[in-house]
């Protein structure tokens, strides 16, 4: 990580906590190869990034969200680590509730759950949450999708994967109320449904803005009929069982129930 100064390095999970206890001072933690048992609850701005190997650093949590930002004004950074075994209401993988950033970079947020709700992989309330270069798969939800984007909360997807569990008739992706979302350079694979879904209320509309991706579902875009809110795609390919390939040229403001055209 030559373009990090690592503070303090840990190698496993009490060392982890005695840290983010204890040791005030440390913006930047890395975390060599190993399992980090625990539900990772911060309440400081600060770094954590996987010193060793592609994901070699695995945050395994087995009560609790694997990472989670529930407080106001932070700057949270989580790098080059696998985020797993997560198990809470909504957000099992990922959860922010406050009005805080935090950036998910190159991570791997894998075999996580959502017993109440959606977002299995990732979930947002408030604040911003930007996904880059991670991949989601595994993940599973009450609610179906992997990841949401709800209330007032901006979710971004950069250079992402993101799979649905296969057996579930939900989207990949979830954006209500009125969040934002936006998606760029990412693959979005429904289970046995959508690849993008979108909802708002009769006073929030959700935004919604996709470039230069692939969205492949049943259908691909699942606008909800009432108050579906503004979905822009860009230069990004759609398909869907049954209706083939359908690629935008430009820009497109999908106003339908499918977004195959």
């Amino acid at each position: 990580m030559a373009d990090l100064e690592i503070d303090i390095e840990v190698g496993n999970g009490q060392e982890l906590a005695d840290v983010l206890r204890n040791n005030k001072d440390a913006a930047v933690i890395g975390l060599r190869d190993g399992i980090y048992r625990g539900s990772w609850r911060l309440s400081r701005s600060i770094t954590l990034v996987g010193t060793g190997g592609v994901h070699g650093a695995d945050l395994r949590s087995t009560s609790g969200p694997v990472v989670a930002v529930d407080v106001d004004d932070l700057e949270v950074t989580v790098r080059n680590l696998a985020l797993s075994g997560g198990r809470a209401e909504v957000g099992g993988g990922v959860s922010l509730t406050g009005f805080s950033t935090l950036l998910v970079d190159g991570c791997a947020i894998h075999r996580n759950r959502a017993t109440q709700g959606p977002g299995g992989g990732a979930h947002a309330e408030a604040g911003t949450l930007t996904l880059r270069d991670c991949d989601l798969r595994f993940n599973t939800a009450a609610g179906g999708e992997a990841v949401a984007s709800m209330a007032i909360a901006t979710v971004n997807l950069v250079r992402c994967h993101v799979e649905a569990a296969p057996d579930a008739n939900r989207a990949a992706v979830v954006v209500r109320a009125g969040a934002a979302l936006n998606v760029e350079d990412s693959t979005l694979v429904g289970g046995n449904g959508a690849a993008l879904r979108v909802a708002g209320t009769s006073s929030q509309r959700p935004e919604v803005k996709v470039k230069s991706s692939v969205l492949r579902g049943t259908p691909s875009v699942d606008l909800a009929a009432t108050f579906p809110g503004k979905t822009v795609i860009e230069n990004s390919e759609l398909s869907s069982p049954g209706t083939g390939v359908y690629r935008p040229v430009g820009e497109v403001v999908v106003h339908g129930a499918d977004g195959e055209g």
